[in-house]
């Protein structure tokens, strides 16, 4: 087994509190109005959208063990989106979740060789989403990490309305574009050894909003751990996301961003954004355990 296997720890986490990763999604726009009052320039937006990350990781500590930061969110403002991008994960990660960094990165190796150096080594994230498009170069730099228990998810079919104009072309001998992703995507980790129950750290995402595809996948390639957007927001019911889990209610972790970290906008009765984030997380864990239990 490799050492301290990224699926190993996604997995520790799924048992210990429920399938349900919190997307960190911070739309300005959207924050608590506490937030963006008196907010004035990009630099103090950026301060706020910090905020609400960091109160958000709070929120959720004790609920879930999987975090998702959307990274163009921090990136829109530049040099200081970076700084809170950085100092929320750090925070994070001190408080033991698993993080991921949702970039969906993919280029040529040099380039991917220093999109590796930054997620893997500055921001340290535990797994990072990648676009495989361009084939194994954008993969190649990130396999080194998986001796230090790193991991990263591949787009394979996706929960977006528009993914099928691509993925469910035909590629191959008839299949579909999002098999035969998938397969170079277990290809592309033919040197890696497998954990304990059989899963190697470098998995795919498959959207809930396309149930018989994600079913497919987890037949086909049970090595292989999900993320799966699409939930709640996108259309994506618990049930929807049933397939996507093993017999053990494991293999797998569900987004859910706007449905948990927006739970406060249009509450009738007033209460605390924080105490509403926290609820929402609990409802929604609740509903995704059943669902795995039931797979």
């Amino acid at each position: 087994m490799a050492r301290d296997n990224f699926a190993t720890r996604l997995n520790a986490a799924v048992r210990d509190y429920g399938p349900l990763c919190v997307g960190i999604d911070p739309f300005f726009p959207s924050l608590p109005p506490e937030l963006r009052e008196r907010v004035v320039t990009r630099t103090e937006e950026a301060a706020a959208v910090g905020i609400f990350a960091d109160s958000i990781i709070d929120a959720v500590e004790g609920i879930v063990g999987v975090l998702k930061f959307q990274v163009g969110y921090f990136e829109k403002y530049g040099a200081a989106g970076y700084v809170e991008l950085e100092s929320a994960v750090r925070r994070a990660r001190n408080a033991g979740f698993v993080v991921i960094a949702d970039a969906k990165r993919g280029d040529i190796g040099s380039t991917m060789k220093a999109y590796a150096d930054f997620y893997m080594e500055v921001l340290d994230v535990d797994a990072v989403t990648l676009n495989p498009y361009m084939g194994s170069d954008v993969v190649k730099p990130f396999l080194p990490y998986a001796e230090r228990g790193k991991g990263a998810f591949l787009l394979s079919r996706t929960s977006n309305a528009a993914a099928a104009e691509l993925q469910e072309v035909s590629a191959r001998e008839g299949h579909p574009y999002y098999l035969y992703l998938t397969e170079r995507v277990l290809s592309w980790q033919q040197d890696l050894e497998p954990d304990n129950d059989g899963y190697l750290p470098f998995g795919i995402v498959a959207g809930a909003t396309a149930p018989e595809e994600m079913a497919l996948l987890r037949s086909r390639f049970p090595q292989l751990p999900m993320l799966v957007p699409g939930f709640g927001f996108q259309g994506g019911s618990a049930e929807d996301t049933a397939p996507a889990f093993d017999g053990n209610g494991t293999g797998a972790v569900v987004n859910s961003s706007r449905g948990i970290i927006y739970a406060f906008a249009g509450d009738s009765v007033p209460r605390d954004w924080r105490e509403a984030i926290s609820d929402a997380a609990r409802s929604a864990q609740v509903a995704l355990k059943n669902a795995a239990n039931a797979s």
